[in-house]
């Protein structure tokens, strides 16, 4: 490696989080029914992060099920 002039990276360590921790768990509402009748009656959303200049960013997407776009 030192030849070709290449090194590894380092990942951070991950953050130990302690188990006495209590986690809240909400319900399943929709129970995998995700066909909705009448606009605003289920969102969906998600939270991913993007790692960006040796920072996170996050990205919220929040969707209404009756109003989403059909799959191409």
């Amino acid at each position: 490696m030192k030849q070709m002039g290449i090194q590894a990276q380092i990942r951070k360590k991950k953050r130990y989080y302690d188990k006495k921790e209590v986690y809240v768990v909400s319900d399943n509402v929709l129970n995998r029914d995700f066909h909705a009748t009448r606009p605003n009656e289920k969102w969906v959303t998600d939270i991913t992060y993007i790692p960006y200049k040796q920072k996170n960013l996050y990205l919220s997407a929040i969707c209404d099920l009756k109003r989403h776009s059909k799959p191409l």
